[in-house]
């Protein structure tokens, strides 16, 4: 029999170590180590997700991560360990969390590259709808018979609104970054510190290196990473700089290189020299 137990930070750790196989599995271009996995989980479980644990005679077999604050509920990652697929345990563990999360109704994201993934969903019950998957269950009435059904649904437009302690705190009416259309939109960062709130100290190397630092925390607690950044608008108080901020910048961009757009700027808030926003891809 499976059990369901809900995870807490103590169980961080090995969340980020299943989420590493589920990205390895799902053939997902995304390069974060394990502990920028964990530091995304950390932020998850802080926010609105919730992570539960499968459980077949206490062995932990595998996990689900949920969105509980949509409607319907998110899936958004699902995993059953590999030794473990051949007894068929990925369609119970899910039936299973239906059960206990009480719900009618679930939607997921699927990567396209995923076929093994995309197969096994579609073997449950899902549609695919603008690449995205939704399932529903309706029980008949005056009977004890459960039907399932599956629906497709059109997305709507949605906005959430990223925020985290480790990047610096707004210091406007404006937003660290906000996720909209499957894109996250990130406010521009300027090489504050994110525990004092103070300038970094040092030059142009010093000040872009803590610049990328911050929207490195602000991609993970978006759930997405360099790799998947599109464009890159960079702010410059001085185009001599230019050489000695493109030798920090160009080592955060390895598996990817996003269009970019660099201009010289007359002035910049708290007197910095440099300054930079992106939009990136959310992850899978």
């Amino acid at each position: 029999m499976i059990e369901k137990n809900e995870c807490t930070e103590k169980d961080i750790k090995l969340l980020a170590e299943m989420n590493k196989q589920l990205i390895e599995d799902e053939k997902a271009n995304n390069l974060m180590d394990i502990t920028q996995l964990e530091n995304r989980m950390n932020d998850f479980l802080n926010n609105e997700y919730k992570a539960f644990f499968f459980i077949v005679e206490k062995k932990i077999i595998g996990y689900a991560l949920c969105d509980m604050t949509k409607e319907p509920k998110y899936l958004r990652q699902f995993f059953i360990k590999r030794e473990e697929r051949r007894k068929h345990y990925g369609k119970n563990a899910f039936n299973k969390l239906l059960e206990k999360l009480g719900i009618q109704e679930i939607e997921i994201d699927v990567l396209k590259c995923n076929e093994d993934g995309i197969k096994f969903w579609e073997n449950i019950g899902f549609k695919e709808q603008w690449k995205r998957m939704s399932y529903q269950i309706q029980a008949k009435p005056l009977r004890r018979v459960i039907a399932i059904s599956t629906t497709i649904r059109h997305n709507k437009p949605t906005m959430k609104t990223i925020s985290t302690n480790s990047a610096p705190a707004a210091i406007g009416p404006y937003s660290q970054a906000i996720i909209a259309n499957g894109l996250l939109f990130a406010s521009g960062q300027i090489p504050l510190s994110p525990e004092t709130g103070a300038v970094v100290f040092g030059g142009i190397k010093e000040q872009t290196e803590q610049v990328m630092r911050n929207i490195a925390a602000v991609l993970t607690a978006a759930g997405t990473d360099f790799s998947k950044v599109v464009k890159a608008t960079c702010f410059l108080t001085s185009m001599d700089n230019f050489a000695a901020f493109n030798e920090v910048y160009a080592q955060y961009f390895t598996a990817n290189k996003p269009a970019r757009s660099c201009v010289a700027v007359s002035a910049l808030p708290r007197g910095v020299l440099v300054e930079v926003e992106v939009i990136a891809e959310i992850s899978g």
